[in-house]
């Protein structure tokens, strides 16, 4: 969601008001969806995800190159969602431990299933809900450069950008920063 992001960062630096937001995404259509439900809808998960930085994170997305660009949307996805935080946390740091050079197909199903023994709120999702979860997730950490494909999940070790750490130091985002270092 690279193209979409600068767009959803570049109206939240402009400080654009409800309804200029609106315009932009259901009139200008600049998301470029096909739908106005869907264009709101994610411009929505990127606002809530981008709202939890500050401006001058929205400015690495907006005009950073593609991978500091993709790196910072990652943090922003990794301080909004916990699952997200916890399986690279847990999950892939594991693997980086133990020196795998792929993700197991299981790894998902049963770091969900360890979620649930640990915490008797997690949610029972159906497994159409646990099979788009875990599609998000390694699109995200694929896109990131954590692994090769989203097929032959090749790990890879990834050096995060220092623009993305020099921001998340600055603002004592080090739970963010331990999960995105998961590699090193």
């Amino acid at each position: 969601m690279l193209p979409e992001s600068r767009s959803v960062a570049r109206l939240m630096l402009k400080n654009t008001d409800v309804e200029g937001w609106t315009h932009a995404i259901e009139k200008e259509n600049v998301l470029q969806k096909r739908s106005v439900e869907s264009a709101a809808r994610q411009a929505s998960l990127i606002r809530s995800r981008l709202s939890l930085m500050e401006s001058e994170h929205w400015e690495l997305v907006l005009n950073g190159s593609a991978i500091v660009a993709i790196h910072a949307l990652l943090a922003a996805a990794v301080k909004h969602s916990r699952l997200l935080a916890d399986f690279m946390d847990l999950s892939l740091r594991d693997l980086y431990r133990r020196l795998e050079t792929r993700i197991p197909k299981k790894l998902w199903a049963e770091f969900l299933e360890g979620c649930a023994s640990r915490d008797s709120e997690m949610p029972d999702w159906s497994d159409t809900t646990q099979t788009k979860l875990r599609r998000s997730a390694y699109q995200m950490l694929s896109q990131a450069g954590y692994f090769s494909d989203t097929r032959r999940l090749e790990l890879l070790r990834v050096d995060i950008t220092s623009e993305v750490r020099s921001y998340l130091l600055s603002h004592d985002e080090h739970r963010v920063l331990k999960c995105l270092e998961v590699s090193e």
